[in-house]
């Protein structure tokens, strides 16, 4: 809990300055965020500390009576100070509380647009393969259709007769005259044949 945490801390500083340990912002958020070997480390200077007072031997009431008053007013104006830099340095809890659930909620949101743009995708890829199995289909269908096509004019093909046309009559007789010329020519040249050969 943070409030415990400041409070902790605002009950320990008085006591830690009057033994003369110098605690930073940088230890105070080790402690929070509770890294290993801040706390191990404070506990060795108190430790110094007081075994030093011990030497002295020195309770808390010689201790506090021995420091100047102009050193307890600052020492109590600076543990006010402090007071207020820890509120600012430590987040309260209902912040990390509820950055804990804005984050929860923007996971929640990137998961639901991926299985969106997944489930977008897997349709586009159905449609595509629906369109190529058409794509396919009709091109099935349109060789079949050329093929009993191409069997159909091969049957229209083998069942026609031909007939021939009448010849017109201008060329009939062109052709008859013609015959009878060539008839002409090759008894003219029979007969010139047969009177040499005599």
């Amino acid at each position: 809990n943070t409030i415990s945490q400041i409070n902790n801390f605002q009950r320990l500083l008085p006591t830690l300055q009057l033994l003369g340990v110098m605690i930073s912002d940088k230890v105070v958020m080790g402690l929070v965020q509770q890294e290993p070997g801040v706390a191990t480390r404070l506990l060795y200077q108190i430790y110094i500390a007081l075994r030093r007072k011990e030497k002295a031997q020195l309770s808390k009431l010689a201790m506090e009576t021995m420091r100047p008053s102009a050193t307890a007013k600052l020492a109590s104006i600076s543990s006010k100070m402090y007071n207020e830099r820890l509120k600012s340095m430590i987040p309260r809890e209902v912040d990390v509380i509820l950055r804990n659930v804005s984050s929860q909620f923007v996971a929640l949101g990137k998961e639901m647009k991926e299985e969106v743009n997944q489930k977008h995708e897997e349709e586009l890829h159905k449609k595509q393969n629906i369109l190529e199995q058409q794509r396919t289909e009709n091109q099935e269908s349109l060789r079949e259709a050329k093929r009993k096509n191409e069997e159909l004019m091969a049957k229209i093909q083998a069942s026609l007769i031909h007939v021939s046309k009448p010849m017109p009559q201008k060329m009939a007789k062109m052709i008859e005259k013609r015959k009878e010329e060539l008839r002409k020519k090759e008894a003219e040249v029979r007969d010139t044949v047969k009177i040499r050969a005599v």
